[in-house]
């Protein structure tokens, strides 16, 4: 009996310590690992591809419709991806680092990579595709406004990198209904 009443109390102290050992833990913030991100490989793979279609297109011209057509689509899946989508991939990266050198502190490079997302952004809206300037003036409005709030030290600011990182990742993710009925030029834009 007495080694029960001893192995019960044994028990009981080691589970106490346990939770007061977890419970004396401290929580630490949140410190966001920053990677620098590139994405030069997929550029260069989507340029490359556009070109050997292109090249392809120009070489291939006696062949049938439907050859012609999957030619054709082919190219403008190409576009697609040159045109908006690795571009907003980066805009993606670029609003999440700035989100995260928020926290850490470094609002010099923060400042510059919301003003390269908006470089970017810029630069789909002039690369002539029609009736993607809406969608994409949108999302410049939005960090623009959030670049104010960042000047004013707004306590809305991280709604606002919230609020901005949403809308970016929408457009990725629905990237084919924002496109939707939109056509590519026909020259490629260098």
């Amino acid at each position: 009996m007495n080694g029960r009443l001893a192995f019960l109390a044994f028990a009981f102290w080691a589970l106490w310590t346990a939770g007061c050992n977890l419970k004396e833990e401290s929580s630490t913030p949140w410190i966001p690992v920053l990677e620098k991100t590139d994405f030069n490989y997929l550029e260069s793979a989507v340029s490359r591809a556009t070109k050997a279609v292109e090249e392809a297109m120009n070489s291939f011209q006696n062949g049938t419709k439907n050859e012609s057509k999957a030619m054709q689509l082919a190219r403008e899946s190409l576009l697609e991806l040159e045109l908006y989508y690795v571009p907003m991939t980066k805009v993606r990266q670029l609003i999440y680092d700035a989100d995260r050198l928020y926290y850490l502190g470094e609002n010099d490079q923060m400042k510059t990579d919301l003003l390269e997302a908006n470089k970017i952004l810029t630069r789909i809206t002039e690369s002539r595709i029609y009736n993607l300037e809406s969608s994409v003036n949108e999302l410049i409005l939005m960090i623009d406004e959030l670049v104010l709030k960042l000047n004013e030290s707004s306590p809305d600011v991280h709604k606002a990198f919230r609020k901005v990182g949403y809308r970016t990742n929408m457009m990725l993710v629905k990237g084919e209904l924002i496109m939707s009925g939109q056509d590519f030029i026909t020259e490629r834009i260098e």
